[in-house]
């Protein structure tokens, strides 16, 4: 058992299992919107494929299984094609491509409708064909853009931009409570508590949309890590059936 273990090159482990953890750790940033989850993954996805090791091509094979086999990937393709920088990734691409990301992109919009019990319009489908033809030169928050629009999609679009990569703030937000109500202030009243978890929330997600100036700079980043590390490595697993 000893020598077997000796024989193990621990270094790929450490370093596939590290690689997956970040993504794990990122994913349950209170700064982390669902358009930046798109970007992240195929940034991992391109270290463990570089790596080429059993570990990391396991866990590889496992990440693409669970994300890109899966429904897992519809909303967060859906969120990044209604940003301005989606718009340029997707032009960016070959037409065979383009019908591909479109596809997936439409089919988890209609997906969070019917989960949300929002009829799904063929004005609504013409709107994200003319976002994805015509946004990819605007620099602006997604979420203020489509508000800016007005159209068919953009309550459905500032929906999907409104959801929360992880349940990692709301958990922090009961953990705060569990301090708040010990035994030594049993006697709060329901509206002090109230106000005190407003603040709470408040503090937690007052960067919700702006990311402190920089989300064109993150969105940008994901864009650089789908053209030029993504492609064409990933593309024909993409298109498996």
């Amino acid at each position: 058992m000893y020598m077997s273990l000796k024989e193990v090159n621990w270094t790929d482990i450490y370093k596939a299992v590290k690689t997956v953890a970040d993504f794990i750790v990122s994913m349950e940033n209170d700064q982390m919107k669902i358009e930046m989850v798109f970007g992240e993954l195929f940034k991992i996805l391109s270290i463990l494929y570089k790596f080429q090791t059993k570990i990391s091509n396991d866990l590889l094979k496992e990440l693409l299984n669970l994300y890109i086999k899966d429904i897992n990937f519809l909303i967060p393709l859906s969120a990044f094609l209604l940003t301005p920088i989606g718009s340029a990734f997707w032009n960016k691409n070959p037409d065979f491509a383009k019908q591909y990301f479109f596809d997936v992109g439409w089919t988890g919009i209609i997906y969070y409708c019917r989960c949300s019990d929002i009829e799904v319009t063929e004005e609504m489908k013409d709107c994200f064909i003319y976002h994805l033809d015509n946004s990819g030169k605007i620099d602006m928050d997604p979420f203020f853009l489509w508000l800016t629009k007005k159209n068919e999609l953009t309550e459905v679009a500032c929906r999907i931009l409104s959801i929360p990569c992880s349940e990692a703030s709301v958990e922090r937000l009961f953990g705060v409570l569990s301090f708040m109500l010990d035994p030594s202030r049993s006697k709060l009243k329901d509206d002090l508590i109230d106000a005190q978890m407003t603040i709470k929330m408040s503090d937690i997600f007052q960067n919700r949309f702006h990311f402190n100036g920089k989300l064109s700079d993150k969105l940008y980043q994901s864009y650089k890590y789908l053209s030029e590390c993504a492609f064409p490595e990933f593309f024909d697993i993409f298109l498996e059936k």
